[in-house]
């Protein structure tokens, strides 16, 4: 957290589902190709995989990672600003549910 990797790795995560004016991200943009949608995955289970930590918990609250898994709870219809194919999106939906449960225990915990 000290050197800011773990606020850019959030940024990066929920960066498509979640608006910011974040200088570290002027200029970023996830395109519905394989190598962006892997990174978002990588990028919400290392996160997740983080959130025992309380100051990881505050920056994924703070950045928007837990309102942006929430965009993958719907169908297909959100605002998201990428445009993921039917198979992109559903995997993403049952990665975000799966992050839901594991992030639920650590944040309720932290309340």
């Amino acid at each position: 957290l000290e050197c800011g990797f773990i606020k850019i790795l959030t940024l990066v995560a929920s960066s498509s589902e979640v608006k910011t004016t974040d200088g570290l991200m002027k200029g970023f943009s996830m395109k519905p190709q394989n190598d962006d949608f892997e990174l978002k995955k990588a990028a919400w289970t290392t996160l997740i995989g983080l959130a025992e930590n309380d100051a990881m918990r505050q920056v994924m609250i703070d950045v928007g990672l837990l309102t942006a898994l929430f965009d993958y709870v719907k169908p297909n219809d959100s605002v998201c600003s990428v445009e993921w194919t039917s198979a992109q999106y559903e995997e993403l939906q049952l990665q975000a549910l799966s992050s839901w449960k594991h992030s639920r225990r650590c944040v309720w915990r932290s309340i």
